[in-house]
């Protein structure tokens, strides 16, 4: 599919309504089609409001603006097989270049907003180091100002999303907690539900044979930068929750299922808080914080292997498979 240059006939207001018709209605490609380009429309006003004043707690509250590209960068991700094999400039692919920024304004408003969470306060009781919030923040406006460049292009690109056509991609270059952890790839006989459901099986499936590997470990904080099947897990069953969020009528697990799997998510997290914030003290030289933290940590992560056995987590995983 050619890329359309005529980026002007395109409105940031021509989509304004989220799908009419149920996830069973729609073929995958179809559902990209009406999905995406309302989030990135959503998404880019909240952009703009960015600028030289903006505290690290003001991407946060009261609308949390790295949730929006979250959800569109995840949507990508969701529907990479749907998205239009183009190109911007005639030498960028137009999908891995949307991704990448993205992730990279993902990662700086992670980054900003960290100075704020770290100091576990409200805003009103907030203190910053103004060189750390002027660093950071001089790195978020560049990102903002280089993604908005191009964001006449972007729009352009996901309006040419066709509802009737999969695109080829490599498995390689895919997103490893959504398609690229699976062999499956979507079909266009089965509506969006259905390869949803496929995608989300195996994603269970995946959680379920790192978690005994995530259990072996005796302390995350003594070695923080070397976890990964900790932050993998966590990704995995954080990924599980944010589909059946954004799709709520997938699979139907009960109430209390999806509430086990956010409480997964929540605890798992504030493991990976601690480790991010043992990591960024350990920079900076704090010695006895860091001790502190690593404690704190140690005991923490001892209170969710209990938790996890009083549940018997590997059980519960597996229960969750007999929904598909």
């Amino acid at each position: 599919m050619k890329f359309m240059n005529a980026i002007a006939c395109f409105s940031l207001f021509a989509i304004t309504k989220t799908p009419a018709l149920p996830l069973e209605q729609l073929t995958y490609s179809e559902a990209a089609q009406q999905l995406i380009p309302v989030s990135f429309s959503q998404m880019v006003p909240h952009l703009r409001s960015i600028d030289s004043k903006t505290l690290p707690h003001q991407v946060k509250k009261p609308l949390d603006l790295r949730k929006e590209v979250l959800k569109v960068r995840d949507y990508l991700d969701i529907f990479a097989y749907a998205m239009p094999d183009a190109k911007i400039k005639k030498k960028t692919d137009a999908y891995e270049r949307l991704r990448q920024d993205l992730d990279e304004g993902y990662a700086v408003l992670g980054s900003y907003k960290d100075l704020f969470d770290m100091q576990g306060t409200s805003a009103q009781q907030a203190a910053y180091d103004k060189q750390d919030v002027k660093k950071r923040r001089e790195d978020l406006l560049k990102w903002r100002d280089q993604f908005l460049a191009r964001e006449g292009e972007y729009f352009a690109y996901l309006n040419s999303i066709d509802g009737n056509t999969l695109v080829d991609r490599d498995r390689s270059d895919l997103s490893s907690f959504y398609w690229g952890a699976t062999e499956l790839r979507p079909a266009a006989q089965l509506s969006a539900h259905e390869n949803l459901n496929f995608l989300l099986r195996d994603l269970l499936l995946q959680a379920r044979t790192e978690w005994p590997l995530v259990r072996q470990i005796s302390n995350p904080a003594r070695d923080p930068h070397n976890i990964e099947v900790f932050h993998d897990f966590r990704k995995r069953v954080r990924t599980l929750v944010k589909v059946t969020t954004y799709f709520p009528e997938l699979v139907r697990w009960k109430p209390e299922d999806l509430a086990f799997l956010k409480e997964i998510t929540r605890r798992y997290g504030v493991i990976s808080d601690q480790v991010a914030k043992i990591i960024l003290l350990e920079d900076k030289g704090k010695d006895s914080k860091v001790k502190k933290l690593k404690d704190e940590t140690k005991d923490l992560w001892k209170e969710l292997q209990a938790w996890e056995a009083k549940y018997n987590v590997e059980a519960k995983l597996a229960g969750l498979l007999e929904y598909f």
